[in-house]
């Protein structure tokens, strides 16, 4: 957590807390640094330094990005499909890797759909 010390003093510091000052006090416990750690928000500099490039989007900015990426695909398509395919705006649908934040396992979009066929093949024989 080293790296992000500086992220992590600048958020406290925009809420009144000296990280130095009050780490280990009742103004600021480990467990609530660790509680503040935990669920930090888009818009806390914490979360974009351990998030990386994909932190920034919010549901919003996504949605957005979502139809600025259809918008070229369809030019695209209108066009012949001559040229390069379009990239995406979305920093994680370009291969780029991020850091995950919270838990759960990622896999890829045709691992998901055997999991989720596997699952139903599942509950119609246990039916």
């Amino acid at each position: 957590m080293a790296e992000y010390e500086d992220a992590i003093e600048s958020d406290l510091l925009r809420h009144g807390i000296d990280l130095q000052a009050d780490l280990g006090t009742e103004r600021l416990t480990w467990r609530r640094l660790k509680v503040w750690l935990t669920y930090a928000r888009p818009g806390d500099a914490f979360f974009q330094e351990y998030g990386g490039d994909e932190a920034i989007w919010d549901l919003k900015t996504k949605l957005l990005g979502l139809a600025v990426d259809a918008l070229h695909q369809a030019n695209w398509q209108r066009g012949g499909g001559k040229g390069k395919r379009p990239k995406s705006v979305l920093p994680s649908q370009n291969g780029k890797k991020t850091k995950q934040i919270g838990g759960g396992t990622v896999v890829s979009i045709d691992e998901a759909r055997k999991r989720l066929a596997a699952a139903r093949l599942g509950k119609r024989r246990s039916a």
